[in-house]
């Protein structure tokens, strides 16, 4: 009897522990599936000439976009960093950058981004 009662009173003092042991065991693998908030901010060159830039964001080797926005100004109105906000989870992306000078003036770059809860700067041209 007194076996007993040394473990049930061990199972009691521990027995949570060694649940919560369990959960983060079998959690950990899904916690990079879980969206997180990004911050991507594009540095313009030569902002002043600038009409509109979109920013659409892909799932590495995917074609369908999973974020999109786009900034329009007037005439030597942009300014020189814009910045928004996704909520994704964490992973290797293609972010496509299409920027407007003037009227025939489109430009489009692809970069690959790895979005990991930091804030990530990408460059316009």
């Amino acid at each position: 009897m007194g076996r007993r009662w040394d473990l049930r009173r061990i199972l009691r003092r521990f027995g949570p522990a060694v649940v919560a042991i369990g959960v983060a065991v079998f959690a950990s693998p899904l916690a990079d599936q879980w969206p997180s908030t990004h911050q991507v901010e594009i540095a313009l060159d030569t902002p002043a000439e600038v009409r509109s830039v979109s920013l659409s964001i892909v799932p590495h080797g995917e074609t369908d976009p999973i974020f999109a926005t786009s900034w329009s100004f007037e005439s030597g109105q942009a300014p020189p960093r814009l910045e928004t906000r996704l909520s994704t989870p964490n992973g290797s992306y293609d972010a496509s950058i299409v920027t407007l000078r003037g009227p025939a003036d489109a430009r489009e770059e692809t970069k690959r981004i790895d979005l990991d809860g930091n804030r990530i700067t990408l460059f316009a041209r």
